[in-house]
C-alpha cells in the first residue's frame, strides 16, 4: 500500500486494537488523505512503530520524539509528515505524540470512524487529561470541526 514513500503519515493507533482492526483503519486513513496529497501516503500504525523500534531507544520519551519529531536514517527526511487520530478519547502514548508533534509544528488531524469519508478531518489543536488516574482513554482529544480538507 506504501505508493508514494515520500510522503509518510503516522496514524495514532490504540493498544486495545487487533492488527486486523489497525490495518482496517490504516487503509481508511490513506483514502481519507486522497484528497490532501495526489497520490497514496505510506500509512504506519504508532503500534507497528513501536513493536519494531521501541527496544532500539531505551526509554519511552526518546522512542516518543522520535516518532513524532525524528529523521529517517539516509536520506534524513521526516519519519512521519502528520499524524493521524480516530477516537476521541486517547491513552497517554497517543496524547504525548500528539502534544510532542504539534509542539514541533507538525499536523495532527482528527477524523472519527463514524464521518462520511468526504467530510475529511479536523485539525487537532491539543489534547487534555479526563483522568489523570488512568493511562487508557483519558485525554480528550481537541479539534476545530472541519471546513474543507487541508492541503499538504
Amino acid at each position: 500500500m506504501n505508493h508514494r514513500r515520500d510522503f509518510r503519515a503516522c496514524y495514532l493507533s490504540q493498544k486495545w486494537m487487533t492488527p486486523e482492526e489497525v490495518e482496517v483503519r490504516c487503509t481508511a486513513v490513506s483514502h481519507r488523505t486522497e484528497a490532501m496529497v495526489p497520490g497514496a501516503i505510506a500509512v504506519t500504525a504508532s503500534l507497528e512503530d513501536y513493536r519494531e523500534r521501541f527496544r532500539s531507544f531505551g526509554t519511552w520519551g526518546d522512542w516518543i520524539a522520535d516518532v513524532s519529531r525524528g529523521l529517517r536514517q539516509g536520506d534524513y527526511t521526516p519519519r512521519y509528515h502528520i499524524f493521524v487520530i480516530d477516537e476521541p478519547l486517547v491513552g497517554r502514548a497517543t496524547a504525548q505524540i500528539a502534544e510532542s508533534a504539534l509542539a514541533a509544528g507538525k499536523p495532527v488531524l482528527f477524523a472519527d470512524t463514524a464521518w462520511p469519508e468526504e467530510r475529511g478531518f479536523a485539525q487537532v489543536t491539543g489534547v487534555t487529561c479526563v483522568d489523570p488516574d488512568s493511562w487508557i482513554g483519558a485525554w480528550q482529544v481537541v479539534f476545530k470541526e472541519p471546513a474543507a480538507p487541508p492541503r499538504i
